[in-house]
């Protein structure tokens, strides 16, 4: 079953679009000056507008950015940053002209230019070569991934070679994580702090890493060392993931939101069950589902086109172009308008003239990023 609407992201925008943002600004993320204030509660003008083709936005630990992309014979296919705010903010002649992938590992920035497709790079040095080009790049807090056609790599620097940067190749243990030969190729892959998740063209959705707080969805808090086919969502085709630290979210096709993971802030949008929450080694952290459930937007509940996850906050955007968000509140990043943590999905309040492009946020962010425009024009 396909969505009624499509995502307003999808269709090229006529208009100049406009940048807002909620959250944590003591970094410069949000594009503020030394009178604005700590927080930002609710979504408000980020200093930024401009003309876009195809725009996208991406977040990391204190920082914002803005891309676009770009398909013509002259630039090779890949996009361009249009925009950076904050600590890892970036002159755009840092950055090559035309990227296909990028990832950030902490402050540190993994790309794949769009002229060298087989080379995945951290500043200029080349930490990885690939027999086939690089499909998609993601990175937990101490593993960079990387996915060829073929094949599912995991590169990590040793403890002793940890303080040298930026990286060379010798410096990476690579560790082969997943033949892709006879299998369908990956269409997503996300991680979160210590656990990714892995979206397969047939629509099957696979987690490792880290499950100490249920985050990889098997029903229970073991870890594991190689991706594993999360069995309750076999039979439903997933269209999109999305990982905060500790907790998953993952989109069906008809729109439904599935949760599971740390539920400590509310941020699986779900009621958990006392047989659910498990008791972690650290008593301050609370297993809030190792099983996905279900959200419940509203009584309406009109189908979500995407999906973000912030640290412990969860974002989703439906087809009528309302905005929801939930989980832990505290910096302003759900964008409610107070510090509280949401245990529901909650309509975050925009002005009925704007019309939604893009949301963002990442495990490591304590803010969240808003693509709008005017909807008369866009």
């Amino acid at each position: 079953k396909k969505l009624p609407m499509e995502h307003p992201a999808k269709r090229r925008p006529t208009a100049p679009l406009r940048l807002f943002g909620c959250g944590c600004t003591v970094l410069g993320q949000l594009g503020t000056t030394s009178a604005t204030p700590e927080t930002l509660f609710k979504p408000v003008p980020v200093d930024w507008k401009s003309r876009c083709s195809a725009p996208t936005l991406a977040t990391t630990w204190g920082s914002s950015f803005v891309f676009d992309t770009a398909e013509d014979a002259d630039t090779d296919q890949g996009f361009c940053c249009l925009a950076s705010f904050g600590f890892a903010a970036q002159p755009e002649a840092d950055l090559p002209d035309r990227l296909r992938h990028i990832a950030w590992q902490n402050d540190a920035a993994a790309i794949v230019p769009a002229a060298r497709p087989r080379c995945v790079l951290q500043g200029n040095a080349v930490v990885l070569a690939t027999e086939s080009p690089v499909q998609h790049l993601a990175a937990t807090t101490s593993a960079l991934l990387v996915a060829t056609e073929n094949k599912l790599l995991e590169m990590r620097v040793p403890p002793e070679k940890k303080a040298s940067r930026p990286h060379k190749a010798d410096d990476f243990d690579v560790k082969l994580i997943l033949e892709l030969h006879e299998r369908p190729r990956v269409q997503q892959l996300v991680c979160g702090a210590t656990h990714s998740l892995l979206l397969l063209q047939d629509g099957t959705v696979h987690s490792w890493g880290q499950g100490g707080h249920g985050q990889l969805g098997h029903g229970d808090v073991s870890s594991q060392v190689a991706p594993r086919a999360i069995e309750s969502l076999l039979g439903i085709r997933i269209s999109n993931l999305a990982c905060g630290a500790w907790h998953s979210l993952v989109l069906s096709e008809d729109g439904v939101v599935y949760s599971f993971g740390w539920n400590k802030h509310g941020q699986l949008g779900r009621a958990t069950t006392a047989e659910e929450c498990q008791a972690h080694e650290d008593r301050d952290f609370v297993v809030g589902s190792a099983v996905p459930g279900a959200v419940a937007l509203s009584a309406d509940d009109p189908p979500v086109t995407s999906i973000t996850c912030g640290s412990a906050h969860s974002c989703a955007l439906t087809a009528s172009n309302s905005l929801f968000s939930w989980g832990w509140g505290q910096y302003g990043q759900t964008g409610l308008g107070d510090v509280a943590a949401r245990r529901r999905p909650a309509l975050v309040p925009l002005p009925l003239h704007l019309r939604l492009y893009h949301v963002a946020c990442s495990y490591d962010s304590w803010h969240t990023l808003l693509l709008v425009c005017s909807a008369e024009d866009g």
